[in-house]
């Protein structure tokens, strides 16, 4: 595009310097005529006659004519040069258009040309780049996903063995809480079984029985629901029937089995001081029986109420003091248990837990639940609570 405007302008440049030059020649020429003239004229002035006027006339007159054709001569050769000069401004403006088309077509091709060379090169960088990278960085991928996969080996094996340690604790709480569970059952079917000889069957098809109207049960019948709540561990309502009961007793054999009853769920729902009363009520009213079956529901109200004063931390009774209410074998054994924990508590009983062990049998405790015990040696400390753990294990293998 420099190059064909450069051209022009040597064009315009060498013609219009030719148009001057012969313009200029033109000019020399008829100034020089004029000017031989005016000397003329001057000449004959000098030399002045009638001769001489009439030709100076005829000179200025030729001279007039002169400048008069030299003027026309130049006003059409300014003209013919303006003419000349139009044209060439217009042939230079259409090449300029042209050139300036030109100029912008060239300008598209060279961008577009820049385009495509940036993006074959973009593409030839990005391939190289590409290749590159997948040399060096491969290597280091497949290390590094080896690592991850170790890595990820490792927390699994870890997440398989914590998963298994949980999968085991819950294994190991499901069994405890079936072991609790079948343990709290074996309680409460053996409280009960110390409360009536009826089967849970037995007490629910007498319970079904009963009819609406309670205004004429009797004491059976209100110990009969009594039981039933309590099978249910429906303590409190099994209270109000066991009062219902004990007004309608008859007999020696009802009222110290209604009492007994109350204060076994009196100590079931953790009412202490009230079933110590119930406890001592049976003890005083019944202690003097010569009935055998109302002496060991005597000798059972001692051993709880010795049991609970063990672990509320009170003095017990003194067995001797108790001894000869005492008829059933398995009663004095829980008694003598209950001694030795007590005594443990400030003195070792080694020895008067190997002469319980030489005169009890295993099976001597069936039935018997060690939970409160264990509850109240966890709230022991030291070689006390070391004492009577290992003992309460003595006394545990006797219940097997």
């Amino acid at each position: 595009m420099y190059k064909k405007i450069f051209q022009i302008l040597v064009f315009f440049i060498t013609f219009s310097t030719a148009i001057y030059a012969a313009n200029t020649n033109n000019k020399v020429n008829y100034q020089q005529q004029i000017f031989e003239l005016k000397l003329e004229i001057e000449k004959l002035k000098q030399t002045q006659n009638l001769h001489t006027d009439k030709k100076i006339d005829d000179l200025e007159k030729a001279l007039k004519e002169l400048e008069i054709r030299i003027n026309k001569t130049l006003d059409k050769d300014i003209a013919v040069q303006d003419k000349r000069i139009n044209d060439i401004n217009e042939r230079t403006a259409v090449r300029d258009y042209i050139t300036m088309w030109l100029g912008i077509v060239i300008t598209i091709l060279l961008v577009g040309v820049s385009v495509a060379t940036y993006i074959s090169s973009s593409n030839k960088v990005k391939d190289w780049l590409d290749e590159r990278a997948k040399k060096k960085l491969d290597p280091l991928l497949k290390e590094y996903l080896k690592q991850v996969k170790i890595k990820a080996d490792e927390s699994l094996a870890i997440l398989e063995k914590e998963g298994q340690k949980v999968l085991n604790e819950i294994d190991n709480k499901a069994e405890e809480q079936r072991q609790k569970h079948d343990k709290e059952y074996k309680q409460l079917t053996d409280t009960i079984k110390s409360l009536t000889t009826k089967t849970s069957e037995e007490i629910e098809a007498e319970a079904e029985s009963l009819g609406e109207d309670d205004s004429k049960y009797t004491f059976s019948q209100w110990y009969t629901k009594f039981l039933q709540k309590y099978k249910q561990n429906e303590f409190v309502d099994g209270l109000v029937f066991l009062e219902n009961a004990l007004q309608k007793a008859t007999s020696q054999q009802e009222k110290i089995d209604g009492l007994f009853a109350k204060g076994v769920t009196l100590g079931t729902l953790e009412r202490s001081e009230e079933a110590i009363e119930v406890y001592d009520q049976v003890i005083k009213e019944f202690r003097g029986s010569k009935n055998e079956v109302l002496l060991e529901k005597v000798a059972s109200a001692i051993g709880n109420k010795n049991e609970i004063l063990l672990i509320n931390n009170k003095k017990i009774m003194d067995i001797k003091s108790v001894k000869k209410y005492i008829y059933n074998k398995k009663d004095l054994i829980k008694l003598s248990m209950i001694e030795i924990l007590y005594n443990a508590q400030t003195e070792s009983q080694d020895d008067e837990v190997k002469k319980w062990e030489e005169n009890y049998q295993s099976g001597a405790l069936d039935g018997w639940s060690f939970e409160e015990l264990d509850k109240w040696s966890d709230t022991l400390e030291g070689e006390v609570e070391a004492k009577v753990k290992k003992y309460l294990e003595v006394f545990k293998e006797k219940a097997l």
